[in-house]
């Protein structure tokens, strides 16, 4: 079969994301246009989110067709038969720890092999925009690591771009942290230092806005 490399042509995918009742972030795949898809290869850049989960969509990928390393996830897919793929199909899904902007780094050629009336093409791969948050929420996730000695990080999601009230308090009530911001539309977060706390047990932290308010508990050690 010959191969051909189509010069300036890409394969385009976007990403659309939904924050998890666990708080992790589910990242969807989705192609931006219908083609007859017989191979693809990339690296993507997690940040500093953990993998937490691949699952296959059109694009049945197994544990042999992606490897993890120095979070940099690198896929590698054949599909000897062809596999039609239709605009709007979710390719595969990743489920992260945090929520990331994801970007193909430069470790391998990020491209796939398109069937084209007998030829296989070559076509760079593009990733469309940064991740997308879907939910309209108001949601405040468990603190992480918890317990924590050192610092811990605090996530929230936000209906609306709106004014938020944090504050950390303890047992009695004594409020240890407080803080006031106005933070964006959908997936947020804070970091707080174990010695802006000066305290050590179990405390409280509450996130409010004009109109939603939710307490969790967090450990703090020494």
């Amino acid at each position: 079969t010959e191969v051909e490399n189509r010069s300036g042509a890409s394969f385009e995918m976007k990403t659309k994301s939904t924050i998890l009742d666990n708080g992790n972030t589910q990242i969807e795949f989705i192609s931006e246009s219908s083609t007859d898809l017989v191979g693809a290869q990339f690296s993507l850049s997690l940040g500093n989110a953990e993998l937490e989960n691949v699952e296959a969509g059109v694009m049945q990928l197994a544990d042999y067709n992606f490897t993890l390393a120095d979070n940099e996830l690198l896929v590698s897919y054949d599909e000897v038969n062809g596999l039609n793929v239709s605009e709007g199909q979710v390719l595969f899904t990743l489920e992260l720890s945090s929520a990331e902007v994801l970007q193909l780094t430069e470790t391998v050629r990020s491209e796939v092999y398109l069937e084209e009336g007998g030829a296989i093409e070559t076509v760079n791969i593009e990733l469309q925009g940064a991740i997308e948050n879907v939910t309209a929420e108001f949601a405040v996730y468990q603190n992480t690591p918890n317990p924590f000695s050192d610092e811990t990080t605090i996530a929230f999601e936000l209906p609306t771009a709106d004014e938020v009230f944090i504050q950390i308090f303890d047992n009695s009530g004594k409020v240890l942290y407080a803080k006031t911001e106005t933070f964006k539309r959908g997936y947020n977060e804070i970091s707080v230092a174990q010695n802006e706390l000066e305290t050590t047990g179990i405390l409280y932290y509450q996130i409010s806005t004009n109109s939603h308010i939710a307490t969790r508990k967090m450990i703090v050690l020494k």
